[in-house]
């Protein structure tokens, strides 16, 4: 039997057909409607997801923009950093070597392992320390302004001070000279004073003797008879001379230019006031002067006899000499 047959026969399978195909309809269209839904959902959930993610993106991107800023800041920093550290030498070759190091960790960080918030908590670190390092320098800074401040202030007192020092050594240049030219002049005054105090000596006469049996002195012309030699010259006056003491070297010399000398007889050594020469003399006379014209007489007995020949006497007084004479023993 044909299909058809079997529908005009059966009236309820058309009807059963129809059925099926609105339920079927129906759990299409239910099917389409979840279908529907939830595409819509998930178109919903990507649209929320995809303004998620550009807000991520644009917030991520002002982070960046703003962390190289950061960068680029710091970079200014240290560069001046090491500029302002110069002949300071605040920071030392260690600590910039630790600091570089640490840029270069930042840079690496930032560039290349894109890891941002690592690299942005050294950046911050990094920069506090930078920043501590810029202080320390400022300070330094401005304790060496004061410090050439009051350099300038010293130097410039030193300054016055060494014009005052050489103002002072000038004028005592000037007081030195002028009190050596004073001495220089108080001694020549001294020595032309002294000179002109001098008691000059004149008629100087020498007597030979020797003693006889009964003690009296008879004098001699012979040499080898004489034992005692009597030598006596006069004082002259003399106004200038403070009247008081006065002493008299007499020098006896000899033919021969020898000094008679003996001096545990009273000999010594002078030195002449004109070339400050030293004299070897005889013997000395001394006396009560009172500006008169007097005798004065020494005696002098050799060590042996006297020899033939002329003698010369020389008679000095403060230094000076103020006589002369000679003597002639056969």
């Amino acid at each position: 039997m044909t299909e058809n047959q079997n529908l005009k026969n059966n009236p309820n399978s058309e009807e059963n057909q129809s059925k099926k195909v609105y339920v079927v309809g129906g759990v299409i269209i239910a099917a389409l409607l979840v279908l529907c839904c939830t595409l819509a959902a998930f178109l919903i959930k990507a649209n929320n997801v995809n303004e998620l993610q550009e807000q991520n993106n644009i917030d991520l991107t002002e982070e960046n923009e703003t962390f190289k800023e950061d960068l680029d800041k710091l970079n200014e920093d240290y560069a001046l950093l090491l500029s302002e550290n110069g002949d300071l030498k605040s920071v030392t070759e260690e600590q910039l070597a630790e600091l570089e190091a640490k840029k270069a960790e930042i840079e690496e960080l930032y560039r290349y392992k894109k890891d941002y918030r690592k690299a942005k908590q050294k950046l911050d670190a990094f920069k506090v320390e930078v920043n501590g390092y810029l202080s320390q320098i400022a300070e330094l800074k401005e304790e060496n302004a004061k410090l050439n401040e009051e350099n300038l202030v010293l130097n410039s007192d030193l300054e016055q001070e060494k014009a005052v020092n050489t103002e002072l050594s000038e004028a005592k240049a000037v007081l030195t000279a002028e009190k050596e030219e004073l001495s220089s002049r108080n001694s020549g005054l001294s020595k032309t004073v002294l000179f002109a105090s001098v008691v000059k000596v004149e008629n100087i006469v020498a007597t030979g003797y020797r003693p006889k049996s009964n003690g009296k002195m008879v004098d001699q012309k012979k040499a080898k008879n004489i034992e005692t030699l009597e030598l006596c010259f006069e004082t002259t006056v003399n106004e200038v001379t403070n009247a008081g003491t006065e002493e008299f070297f007499v020098r006896i010399i000899t033919p021969q230019g020898e000094t008679l000398a003996n001096d545990s007889k009273g000999s010594g050594v002078l030195t002449n006031k004109r070339n400050k020469e030293k004299i070897r003399y005889t013997t000395t006379k001394t006396y009560d002067y009172a500006n008169d014209k007097t005798n004065l007489c020494i005696n002098w007995k050799p060590d042996g006899t006297f020899g033939a020949g002329n003698y010369a006497v020389e008679v000095y007084n403060k230094g000076y000499l103020c006589g002369i004479g000679s003597f002639q023993l056969k």
